[in-house]
């Protein structure tokens, strides 16, 4: 193949050079020697004293046709001794050659046949093959000084300007490449939970009739006729009346009390499932409870607990129970600490930034510019226990929260009502909380709240317990739930100032304390009367005890 390309551009050449020579001696011969404006080829015979002939057209066909007679004929011998022409290509070419010999053989003899043999001829003949290879040689040196130019100077300087867009944009390729290769695979959990729900939507189902009076007194039933588990009312009205006041509900006291049967019943009850997450020792910040981002797999380490979050948002209608077991293993506000932050603004800004996204990615459905959503229908719940292995929970915790405590094991309960599951969705839950705060006979009427407010302010000024408006928000929201579930406002209240206020004083054994506590027994009984704040009169006789 290189050796034809060798020999057609060889021939090409030859027959351009020869066009341009016959070009060049042409427009000589029509200028006049005196002529100081004359060409190359009339300087050149002015320089050797030549007199100025007119090269006809005939003889410089002929020269042409002569020449390039001899030059295939070279051409061929070349191809012979380089062994190029063997077999079956020999049979090929060797024809050829002979036509194109015989043709060129035939226009030479037409041109001398038709031109005088005398020395006017052989005079233009020779100043021909003078001008061809005059002209043809400086052509040539053009065409190749153009060649090497381009070749050597120009090619390479183009290459290596060339050679850095090329790497450039290359580089710019592979990283858009590797951008979505990691936007692809950047969260293959929640990913695989869009994917689910694209096209299966989750289905509604029709809540039942009931309200809260209702729902709780079934709840009990079922638990003890389906569970063998035996709670009393007062415990399972604080359990749901603490969701309507937060949405962190701490079920804190000793092993084997129910603290952990509770949350996962009650979403089995009304047809849902809890989601459980087991609190480790060595949990310290939001990743060990959300994820992180892996540099070297380039792809977000999704935790169970982050997955079920997500899911969350897609099953809105359900009621999402979420489950820190033993969560006082580790320091809540470690971990939890951005939770405890979010949940205290209004609804729409519960959201927890994961990672900072690239303009580049595009994030699971759910996911608002990097930040996971906390829905609506979502409540925590924390199981704590009190012994040596533990932290104890502090107050940046406990205001935050509802707290339950489970200290006794329960007789056993017997009850008539059904206990048949129920339908019950986030809406028609939230939907009754509002309704039961939007009826006055359920709120702490001005005198109720002012006989209360004494109370708090004793212990401020003899105990030096101190809260804010968030705890008496919580006190004026759960109170009217907590009626509407069939209970009492002093029991509320009683529910809410043992577990909120005199908390306070765990670990606080101050000279005065024991004073004060005694004190604060007394102003209670003489305020709502003998064994109406039965749980404040036990918490406060647990503490003296601890004093003597």
């Amino acid at each position: 193949m290189k050796n034809k390309k060798l020999v057609i551009g060889n021939v090409v050449l030859f027959y351009i050079v020869g066009f341009l020579s016959m070009i060049l001696v042409d427009q000589g011969n029509r200028m006049d020697l005196s002529d100081s404006k004359s060409n190359l080829f009339t300087a050149i015979l002015r320089l050797f004293k030549i007199d100025l002939v007119n090269i006809t057209m005939r003889t410089w066909l002929m020269l042409i046709a002569t020449l390039g007679l001899a030059f295939v004929i070279f051409l061929i011998l070349y191809l012979f001794k380089d062994k190029v022409l063997k077999n079956k290509t020999l049979k090929i070419i060797t024809p050829i050659a002979c036509v194109i010999g015989t043709l060129l053989i035939l226009v030479v003899c037409g041109l001398i046949l038709n031109i005088s043999a005398n020395r006017l001829f052989f005079k233009e003949f020779f100043y021909g093959l003078c001008a061809f290879i005059i002209f043809g040689g400086i052509i040539v040196l053009i065409l190749y000084g153009l060649v090497y130019f381009v070749k050597v100077v120009f090619m390479p300087t183009v290459k290596k300007v060339n050679q850095k867009q090329p790497d450039k944009e290359i580089e710019e390729t592979t990283n858009q490449v590797q951008n979505q290769i990691e936007a692809m695979n950047l969260f293959p959990g929640l990913d695989a939970i869009d994917k689910k729900y694209e096209n299966n939507p989750p289905l509604l189902v029709q809540d039942d009739p009931l309200n809260l009076s209702d729902i709780v007194l079934r709840f009990q039933s079922y638990l003890s006729n389906q569970e063998n588990l035996y709670f009393d009312l007062p415990i399972l009205r604080g359990f749901i009346a603490g969701m309507s006041a937060s949405r962190l509900i701490i079920l804190e006291g000793l092993s084997g009390t129910g603290k952990s049967s509770l949350p996962r019943y009650f979403a089995k009850f009304i047809g849902e499932e809890a989601f459980f997450a087991p609190v480790q020792a060595t949990w310290r910040d939001r990743s060990d409870i959300l994820g992180y981002y892996n540099d070297f797999s380039k792809s977000f380490k999704e935790t169970n607990f982050l997955k079920h979050l997500y899911e969350a948002n897609y099953k809105i209608n359900d009621i999402n129970i979420m489950v820190l077991d033993e969560m006082n293993l580790s320091r809540v506000e470690y971990y939890f600490a951005d939770f405890l932050s979010v949940l205290e603004y209004p609804s729409d800004s519960w959201k927890i930034n994961l990672m900072q996204l690239k303009s580049n990615v595009v994030p699971p459905k759910k996911l608002e510019d990097g930040m996971i959503v906390i829905p609506e229908n979502t409540w925590f719940f924390g199981t704590a226990n009190k012994d040596d292995s533990t932290f104890i929970i502090t107050d940046k915790v406990y205001d935050r929260a509802v707290v339950l405590n489970f200290e006794d094991r329960n007789a056993k309960i017997m009850t008539t009502v059904s206990s048949e599951p129920i339908h019950l969705s986030s809406n028609r839950l939230n939907q009754l909380f509002q309704e039961a705060i939007a009826k006055r006979e359920n709120n702490l009427t001005a005198v109720e709240l002012k006989k209360f407010l004494e109370i708090v302010n004793f212990t401020f000024e003899n105990l030096e317990i101190t809260f804010g408006n968030r705890i008496m928000n919580q006190i004026k929201t759960m109170v009217p739930v907590y009626v509407a579930l069939g209970g009492t406002k002093e029991e509320a209240l009683d529910l809410m100032f043992s577990q909120k206020v005199l908390n306070k004083l765990n670990g606080r054994y101050e000279d005065f304390i024991k004073d004060g506590l005694m004190q604060l027994k007394t102003m209670i009984t003489k305020t709502y009367g003998k064994n109406t704040f039965i749980k404040t009169e036990m918490t406060i006789t647990k503490m003296l005890k601890k004093l003597i």
